[in-house]
């Protein structure tokens, strides 16, 4: 779900745009569009800016230096903004900005916060979710002053927009609730019918807008009390005598049936979801919404394909398809076009009992999915290329063109990483070796395919046989039971003398044919095998690989002289594991021991994620072991140059190699004497469990980090984060060195290092992450017991989390006490 801001007579309205689906997985995107404040008109044509820009040059003639009439300039470039801002953003963003400096010269408050909410939201529409809180809470600052409420309102909707597009819904949630208290007492104090109109307008866009994040964070139940809520008030204003009024309740209804549509969607309940879709649509019908009608109608043919009507669903993107055309909204037909290609791919899949009606659904399919691709090529879609990408790869798979199938899959990577570039755990080596192995893949269905379209179609002559003989059969008794009736019995006994013959004909043939069957089903047999023994050797290689990675890791012994008392989780997700610990201790410096120890995550898992793992023990055996390096910071540093050597990522960003593979660590160096540690982390955190009077909470002030402090079952403990630098060990865009952080250790402090595996599985009764603020309570409460007991904890706690679910990555946790 993408949320952004739409202006509509640029008055303050909440527009829900209904879902987009992508009919592949059934799985839709809410495209949310939240409040704006402006207080000009709509300027459709050019020459109202000339006339803007004739004020502007009038007011300064009038007043050349600094003065109150600036007011009304400032105002002008707001207006002037404001035209531009959906068509040309850049331009507005200039214009607010110069709104901005009038208002400041001048001292006057209110356009001063108006230029800056203004600003924020060009900002805020180009994507930037973090940059616009800055113009948004000295916004907040002023407005308080000032005491306006409907901006204040506006303001706090836009911070939680932007918390909930950096994934913080928590956040989005308190602020959209400030938004709604502030048009809550918009509406108590409101005074005329205006004031309330505009209140209740508030009030509906927040209580959707909170709605459409419970539905993001899985919450359906108050996902609907808030549509609903949203519904009751939008019906009051339907039933305003203001046509204008009752226009907007009208269309604030038809989007609420639609949210509340998408609600019951998710949960599976799809004659709801489809009731509430054609209330939507009804409604549009009549306000003449074209644009809602295609998403409605997109809307309502995604729930016919996943309820299998599919005859149903074709008609209705045929519906939407016309719509799009007469609007030009070429995104709408690449999706439209996307949906009926893969509509068409399921019924040749599900529907098809011939090869040449599975080759027609094929044929449609592939028809339609290249308009789709053509017209987001020439709209730059890339999400919607990808998507039309990957149905065509289907398509061509399905009918033997390899070639085709393979320029496709091509297409549909490239575009995928365009998209998520920035997803570090998508490792570049296992694409490749994805798409070899597709390659293959796709012969060997093709042979396979052509094997069981043998057996199809001796199946199917078995059928047509069989039918044929019990018709022939039913002819030759009802002749005969004619013939009898017209003519002689020696007549009646040729007839069945040449049926006898027939008969003992097709016995022969189908005899045949079941021979030829068992020749087939021997062929399919012998292949299964090879491929069961292919796989043995595979799975018996990675086996051994995983006897060479444990060899490489140290032993519990080995663990138990450096690190005393410690535990370690390690739980790879495949055989083989992307995650590994490394710990030693060196005496030959001149110093106290110094113990280090780190945890890493590597790009990627299974069989990459090891090579990763492999390489990056041997470099910091190299640093530290060979090169003395003892500085966690330095480490870090040679490490990375030494993995971006390796892997040849120097100039990547710049050029087309595209191998930024590396890992995510946390380090630590520990003076065994005096407890003073070093760490320093790529991504990763530290913990550190204290009890309340450790040296631990006494240093919070000296480091720039977290304290949080829970209660245990026997006293008051706290736990302490050190951060990691937000850059990876690997080639990256903005690469700096590695920050040192130092603080001074207690006996019987604990030290925890881990990766994100534990964090981020999914499971709970809710089918979602587990998250960091849990992992911190679990360490804190448990932090009392042994470490067999905490590591027990954990093991139970992780696997009653996951439950039925697959384990979604690498896991890794260490603990060492103080």
């Amino acid at each position: 779900m993408i949320i952004g801001r739409a202006k509509t007579n640029k008055l303050t309205i909440l527009l829900l745009w209904e879902l987009k689906y992508n009919i592949m997985n059934f799985k839709k995107y809410i495209l949310m569009i939240f409040f704006s404040q402006l207080i000009t008109t709509s300027f459709s044509q050019t020459n109202e800016v000339d006339s803007l820009f004739h004020e502007i040059n009038k007011a300064k003639k009038i007043c050349p230096q600094p003065c109150s009439n600036d007011s009304n300039i400032a105002i002008l470039y707001l207006k002037i903004g404001d035209y531009f801002e959906i068509e040309n953003p850049d331009t507005a963003l200039f214009f607010y900005k110069q709104a901005l400096g009038i208002s400041k010269s001048i001292g006057n408050k209110k356009y001063e916060a108006k230029s800056l909410l203004y600003i924020g939201y060009v900002i805020e529409n180009n994507g930037d979710y973090l940059q616009p809180l800055n113009y948004y809470y000295t916004a907040i600052k002023i407005l308080i002053q000032l005491s306006d409420t409907k901006d204040l309102a506006a303001c706090y909707n836009s911070i939680g927009n932007c918390f909930y597009g950096q994934g913080n819904f928590q956040k989005a949630i308190e602020n959209m609730l400030k938004a709604l208290n502030y048009y809550e007492e918009m509406h108590k104090n409101a005074s005329n019918p205006i004031e309330i109109y505009d209140s209740q307008r508030g009030i509906c866009a927040s209580l959707s807008n909170i709605g459409c994040v419970h539905i993001e964070m899985g919450n359906y139940k108050s996902a609907l009390e808030y549509h609903y809520k949203a519904l009751k008030i939008y019906f009051e204003i339907s039933k305003s005598k203001i046509e204008k009024e009752k226009t907007f309740g009208k269309g604030g209804i038809s989007k609420c049936y639609n949210n509340i549509g998408n609600v019951y969607d998710y949960q599976g309940k799809f004659k709801l979801a489809l009731e509430y879709y054609k209330k939507s649509l009804k409604i549009k019908k009549e306000l003449n919404d074209i644009r809602g009608i295609c998403l409605s109608y997109n809307n309502i043919g995604n729930i016919y394909g996943q309820i299998g009507e599919y005859a149903q669903a074709i008609e209705t993107y045929q519906n939407s398809l016309k719509k799009y055309i007469e609007l030009d909204d070429k995104s709408g037909l690449a999706l439209v076009n996307g949906n009926i290609s893969t509509l068409y791919i399921i019924l040749a899949d599900s529907m098809a009992f011939s090869k040449s009606a599975k080759d027609n659904y094929i044929n449609k399919a592939i028809s339609f999915g290249l308009e789709s691709y053509n017209i987001a090529n020439k709209i730059n879609a890339v999400s919607q290329i990808n998507e039309s990408a990957s149905q065509l790869k289907t398509a061509y798979k399905k009918i033997g063109n390899l070639d085709k199938a393979i320029e496709f899959s091509e297409i549909y990577i490239a575009t995928k990483d365009s998209m998520f570039q920035e997803e570090k755990t998508k490792a570049i080596a296992e694409m490749e070796t994805k798409y070899q192995s597709e390659k293959q893949q796709l012969q060997i269905d093709n042979y396979q395919k052509t094997n069981l379209l043998n057996l199809s179609k001796i199946k199917q002559q078995r059928i047509l046989l069989l039918s044929f003989v019990i018709g022939f059969i039913t002819i030759l008794i009802f002749s005969f039971w004619l013939i009898k009736l017209y003519k002689a019995k020696k007549k009646a006994n040729e007839i069945l003398h040449i049926q006898n013959i027939e008969i003992k004909q097709q016995k022969e043939e189908i005899s045949a044919q079941r021979d030829e069957i068992e020749a087939q089903r021997d062929i399919v047999t012998q292949q299964k095998d090879k491929l069961e023994e292919i796989h043995e050797t595979l799975t018996s290689s990675i086996r051994y690989a995983q006897q060479i990675q444990d060899a490489a890791l140290p032993t519990h012994e080995q663990l138990k002289e450096i690190l005393n008392d410690y535990f370690i989780l390690y739980k790879p997700r495949d055989i083989v594991s992307g995650d590994f610990y490394w710990a030693t201790q060196i005496t030959t410096m001149g110093h106290a021991p110094l113990l280090i120890v780190a945890v890493a995550d590597c790009t990627g898992h299974g069989v990459p994620g090891a090579f990763m793992s492999m390489l990056g023990i041997s470099i910091l055996n190299e640093i530290v072991r060979k090169e003395e390096i003892t500085n966690a910071a330095d480490v870090l540093n040679h490490l990375r140059e030494n993995i971006i050597t390796a892997l040849k990522q120097k100039n990547a960003i710049y050029s087309d190699n595209k191998v930024k593979d590396g890992m995510d660590i946390s380090l630590c160096v520990l003076d065994t004497e005096t407890l003073k540690l070093q760490f320093s982390g790529a991504n990763n955190p530290l913990y550190i469990v204290s009890g309340s009077q450790s040296a631990v909470c006494s240093m919070q002030s000296a480091v720039d980090n977290e304290m949080h402090e829970l209660p245990t079952a026997t006293s008051s403990c706290q736990l302490f984060e050190l951060k990691g630098d937000k850059m990876p060990i690997a080639v990256y865009l903005h690469m700096e060195p590695f920050t040192l952080q130092e603080i001074q250790l207690q006996k019987g402090d604990l030290l925890y290092l881990f990766s994100d595996g534990f964090a981020d599985q999914f499971g709970g009764p809710d089918n979602k992450k587990f998250r960091y603020k849990a992992l911190k309570e679990l360490l804190v409460n448990s932090s009392n017991k042994s470490f067999k007991k905490q590591k027990e904890i954990l093991e139970s706690t992780f696997e009653n989390w996951k439950g039925n679910n697959m384990q979604v990555d690498d896991i890794t946790v260490l603990g060492i006490k103080i």
